[in-house]
């Protein structure tokens, strides 16, 4: 995942910030756990992290965001209102 986000962003605009490891690992279906913990995982990091993403990704110029240019709107056909719905499936 790493290697696409570097392909689709760039090596330097890219940052992986990885939690620290626990000795008490989550296991696969431990929802319960996860919702417990992670969150309190992920505020620690940001917390930890916020002033270094802040330097390297919130302080330079950009231009203003356009919603969609005209110029790829040529040719462009409105979508459907109905979608074609698949009959429901069956198990035999």
């Amino acid at each position: 995942m790493l290697g696409q986000a570097y392909l689709l962003a760039g090596k330097s605009n890219v940052l992986r910030i990885d939690p620290p490891e626990s000795d008490r690992p989550i296991a696969l279906d431990g929802t319960v756990g996860a919702l417990r913990e992670l969150p309190l995982v992920a505020r620690s990091q940001a917390e930890s992290s916020g002033h270094y993403i802040d330097a390297m990704f919130l302080h330079d110029e950009v231009e203003p965001f356009v919603r969609c240019p005209p110029e790829y709107l040529i040719g462009c056909q409105p979508p459907t209102s109905k979608f074609r719905m698949l009959p429901p499936y069956t198990a035999h």
